[in-house]
């Protein structure tokens, strides 16, 4: 497994990632350039449930961004066995250090 640390890491190996290598469109600033990769059939659960189609749209970016980061995160070896970010990889973090820049 390759190392990994997040920004606050007081040890960082040079083969290291950390946030910074988070391609930019998966970062959750980007959000909204997702919103033309939404089909109807992303949104059609949500929209059956009474969900206005806005909301449903914000939910389904989520859903797809999320997904793309981790696939990006398990071609780094940076998931769990069971496909979830690793400790100190999740969404949140990645956000928190965003809004840090």
């Amino acid at each position: 497994m390759r190392l990994a640390t997040g920004p606050s890491s007081a040890r960082v190996r040079p083969e290291a990632l950390t946030f910074a290598d988070v391609p930019t469109e998966l970062r959750p600033s980007n959000w909204r350039q997702w919103l033309r990769k939404v089909t109807k059939a992303d949104i059609r659960e949500a929209l059956g449930s009474g969900i206005e189609k806005s909301r449903a749209r914000e939910m389904a970016v989520g859903d797809l961004q999320g997904a793309a980061y981790c696939a990006w995160l398990a071609d780094h070896d940076l998931t769990t066995p069971a496909g979830r970010p690793a400790r100190g990889w999740d969404s949140t973090s990645l956000a928190r250090w965003e809004d840090s820049l």
